[in-house]
């Protein structure tokens, strides 16, 4: 959104936050490649289901000719780390890349597998994964349940993960031991302790491997450079014993910031803030600092924010000062590229005719690029 110099001041934070507040909804339908890791028998048909339960799902599919070529450029020959699935993923223009690990049931009486489904959304560099066993008779709708959490904008660490797709009533049932004979008085099996059927609303899912999987989205993610701009107000806890009129100011900040080392330092940020009072006390403030935020809930971080600068008020004492902040930060993730900040503030600005001491709050939001 571009901001023309027809738009009042106080225009300006008011259709800020109205497009903060609207997110678009992601596309139903995206593009899916599916990574085949061999295997014949029951395991090809296994690999065949899961293609055909992305299809269900209704997205769209690169040829396999095509996923073969970006595989074969991953040195071991196994998809199995985020680097990894990078390697299959930029070539081919995806937004997810998704592989499948089936191991066969063996001597059983049901026909089927243990599947682990993976799933990596290129956009955010998230690798998540879903256990359960499945049924060979039903396996496009029960591999089509794993892929409806896994192929999400949110993954699967939002909400509970429900399988309703159980196996057919007729399952074969092994055949029973022969009777006693008559001439032998028949012994009472020993009891056993029946064992309890699976819930139609819940299914046991295996979590993944810790060191691979994160339901967390790193903050930021692939997208290191924030804009955006925040309504800052404050009130003087200490001023100058000779200043006049309101001790409260609004101020319309605008903000920038850059990822120094997203992979190796999870959420430090270079910031820079310029602001303009536009009610009560009115002065110009310009910052430079940084802040580190940690996560708090899946789309939820907090941390502190520092920075120092210059303050120039324009009333009263108009001389520059030096300029200290502090804040307490809190972010919201409303999409991967947009989100909601408020902060708790403290800011200094000695010199002039006396120190100056702000405390006070703010509420805003930015876009991710």
């Amino acid at each position: 959104m571009t901001l023309r110099p027809r738009f009042s001041p106080v225009a300006a934070p008011a259709l800020l936050g109205a497009a903060f507040l609207f997110v678009a909804s992601s596309a139903a339908a995206d593009t899916v490649a599916v990574v085949s890791r061999g295997g014949d028998g029951i395991v090809h048909t296994a690999q065949e289901s899961l293609r055909a339960a992305v299809t269900a799902q209704g997205h769209r599919q690169p040829s396999e000719e095509v996923v073969t070529r970006a595989f074969g450029k991953v040195s071991d020959g196994v998809v199995d780390t985020r680097a990894e699935y990078k390697i299959v993923a930029e070539p081919l223009g995806v937004e997810w890349v998704v592989t499948g690990r089936f191991t066969p049931f063996g001597a059983s009486s049901r026909p089927g597998y243990r599947a682990e489904v993976e799933a990596y959304q290129a956009k955010t560099g998230r690798v998540e994964s879903l256990n359960r066993d499945v049924d060979a008779r039903v396996a496009d709708a029960q591999l089509g349940e794993m892929l409806r959490y896994l192929l999400r904008p949110e993954g699967v660490g939002h909400g509970g993960i429900t399988f309703r797709v159980l196996p057919p009533a007729d399952a074969p049932v092994e055949t029973p031991k022969d009777p006693p004979k008559p001439s032998e008085t028949p012994k009472e099996p020993p009891k056993e302790t029946p064992k309890e059927l699976p819930k139609n609303s819940e299914v046991k899912v295996t979590a993944p491997p810790a060191e691979r999987v994160s339901s967390v989205i790193p903050y930021g993610s692939n997208a290191p450079f924030t804009f955006g701009g925040h309504l800052l107000a404050t009130g003087a806890l200490v001023r100058p014993s000779g200043a006049r009129g309101s001790s409260f100011a609004g101020t319309l900040v605008f903000t920038g910031g850059y990822l120094v080392a997203p992979d190796d330092v999870p959420g430090l940020e270079l910031r820079a803030d310029i602001g303009l009072g536009i009610l009560g006390l009115k002065a110009f403030h310009g910052l430079a600092g940084g802040r580190w935020v940690f996560p708090l809930a899946d789309d939820s971080f907090v941390g502190p924010e520092v920075g120092v600068g210059l303050f120039r008020p324009f009333g009263g004492d108009q001389s520059a000062r030096f300029l200290a902040k502090g804040a307490a930060v809190f972010v919201q993730r409303l999409a991967p590229e947009t989100q909601l900040e408020a902060t708790v503030d403290l800011l200094a600005a000695p010199g002039g005719t006396g120190t100056l001491l702000l405390g006070g709050a703010s509420v805003g939001g930015s876009f991710r690029f």
